[in-house]
């Protein structure tokens, strides 16, 4: 076991020496037929002098997808507005493995041109892209997302990728370079993109100044897609009807707008041997956008609760994440079973 995973650092450039401290990598190789994968390489010191590896097929290995193919086409002209803008914080959430990285470099492609310089901070770089200045961070060299955003200012450049916003002292400097005139984009891992908003507050943002540079908060997650091939109709007890118009809450008739009979139909996966008998095939994203405006704007000031947060959003015309899911499940994309295991939707 060691020598596999000695022989898998080595693919990833990291050291192999480093037994104690986690690392992150990438390998990148050529299958037999010809196609192009990416693996990210995380790296897990445990007890006994052990070490996990866990490998994650990336984005990458695929053509990047344009916001257009990505987001459903209500969200993309105010998400398109706000990443146009000069200057400001855009934020990117979501659990791991939910395409934050992927949405937050279609963002870039988008607003790509030779007029513009941009500069990432990754760890580790995992999407390669033309006309951009890419930088991973290395921290076991404490070569760290702060420690980059200061070299950055000096090369004043018109966008910045923070890959993430964890620490008080990255968040500050992303923070200070919006006032100054950048637009910074970067993600931090909660469920919502309310939360998002919270969870700076939380780390310790001065709330006059995220009042003065947030844009825009988008939260995404990653539901299974029932197979074509495979799914199978039902008829949903009212129960369960009942619950998704609880869970979607007052707006469900103006935007879904079904009633309860005995000929609605849901869909299930079944199983079959093109998508190895789970029943599901590929992943679609789940949106919300959270656009800031003066309300929002004044309620971040005031250190508002979540809710109050949330409530002004809806009537800013924000659909949640499970409000999309619902809408999925009656058009029959998703299930019911897949949607509801997210125990934050």
């Amino acid at each position: 076991v060691a020598q596999v995973i000695d022989r898998i650092k080595f693919l990833a450039s990291l050291k192999r020496a480093e037994r104690t401290r986690p690392q992150v990598g990438k390998i990148e190789f050529t299958t037999s037929k010809g196609k192009e994968i990416g693996l990210r390489v995380a790296t897990i010191p445990t007890v006994n002098s052990n070490e996990d590896i866990v490998l994650h097929i990336l984005a990458d290995s695929g053509p990047l997808p344009s916001l257009d193919d990505l987001m459903p086409p209500r969200l993309l002209a105010p998400f398109k507005k706000i990443i146009e803008q000069e200057q400001g914080l855009i934020l990117v959430v979501g659990p791991s493995a939910s395409g934050k990285t992927t949405t937050l470099h279609s963002a870039l492609d988008h607003v790509n041109t030779t007029e513009k310089k941009i500069w990432t901070a990754e760890y580790p770089v995992e999407i390669r892209q033309k006309g951009i200045r890419q930088v991973q961070v290395d921290p076991l060299m404490n070569y760290t997302f702060a420690t980059a955003l200061r070299a950055f200012f000096r090369a004043d450049p018109d966008v910045i990728l923070i890959g993430d916003m964890q620490d008080l002292q990255t968040a500050i400097m992303a923070v200070d370079a919006a006032l100054n005139g950048h637009l910074l984009l970067s993600s931090v891992p909660v469920n919502s993109s309310a939360e998002g908003i919270i969870h700076c507050l939380n780390m310790g943002l001065d709330p006059l100044h995220l009042a003065a540079v947030l844009r825009g908060v988008l939260a995404q997650r990653l539901v299974h897609v029932l197979c074509e091939h495979c799914k199978e109709p039902y008829y949903p007890e009212k129960a369960e009807y009942d619950c998704l118009l609880e869970s979607y809450g007052v707006s469900f008739f103006d935007h879904i707008n079904v009633m309860y009979s005995d000929d609605l139909v849901f869909y299930r996966g079944n199983g079959c041997s093109r998508c190895n008998e789970t029943g599901y095939r590929g992943e679609k994203g789940l949106y919300e956008l959270l656009v800031v405006n003066s309300t929002i704007r004044k309620l971040i000031m005031k250190r508002a609760p979540l809710g109050k947060i949330i409530e002004e959003a809806m009537l800013n015309d924000m659909i949640l994440l499970s409000q999309e899911g619902i809408q999925l499940i009656f058009e029959g994309t998703i299930d019911c079973k897949d949607l509801m295991s997210f125990s934050s939707l």
